[in-house]
């Protein structure tokens, strides 16, 4: 029966023919999330911090440690992986809540999330800010 109350059913075939993955038969799971930050933040100073919030967390292994790490370089942010380890039944809480506890982690310290960024171009320039929903077009032009 599945987590959420569901009897499956596997045919045969696929027993014998393909690799069955059994996910709850070892005492710990790691989850694996990603935090996308700007280019101007300090990514080691950022890592040293992510590290420290899954060591303090209550349900986060210590052995084996959480792993933080710079994992990609994209147009527009630094993605940084972070795999914390935790027992088998505290699996799903923390499956559904990593990315909220990485998230008011960044935010307490001031961290900027990076956002894709569009260059649009058209008739007129306008100016926005991705901190600003506001979309100011440049003055009119002065009367002769």
């Amino acid at each position: 029966m599945t987590f959420d109350r569901r009897r499956l059913f596997v045919p045969n075939k696929k027993i014998w023919s393909e690799v069955i993955e059994n996910r709850s038969a070892e005492p710990l799971r790691r989850i694996e999330a990603t935090v996308r930050i700007s280019y101007d933040e300090d990514v080691d100073a950022t890592i040293a911090y992510l590290s420290e919030v899954m060591r303090e967390h209550e349900l986060v292994l210590g052995n084996p440690a959480p792993e933080v790490f710079l994992s990609r370089l994209d147009d527009a942010w630094v993605e940084l992986s972070v795999w914390p380890w935790t027992l088998v039944e505290h699996w799903w809480y923390m499956e559904t809540n990593l990315a909220r506890i990485l998230r008011l982690a960044l935010d307490e310290k001031g961290i900027a999330h990076a956002f894709p960024m569009y260059e649009v171009r058209g008739a007129q320039e306008i100016q926005a800010s991705h901190h600003d929903s506001r979309i100011v077009p440049p003055p009119p032009p002065a009367a002769e």
